[in-house]
């Protein structure tokens, strides 16, 4: 089965209570404690944002 592959760009930013998250193409954002919470934040917040999320596989890459 071939898959499409949706790549979004993830601006995140540090904030006084810790950090803050958005999808550049989306409006998708969130904000969190850690850089941990903020990934599993975004990655829920672009699956409850992709009405059909059971056409896609969301896969998270995090770059430093």
């Amino acid at each position: 089965m071939v898959r499409n592959v949706i790549t979004y760009h993830v601006v995140v930013e540090k904030s006084d209570t810790g950090f803050s998250a958005l999808v550049d193409e989306l409006p998708v954002y969130t904000t969190g404690a850690n850089l941990q919470e903020i990934e599993d934040n975004i990655q829920e917040a672009l699956q409850l944002y992709l009405t059909e999320s059971s056409k896609f596989e969301i896969k998270l890459v995090v770059s430093h």
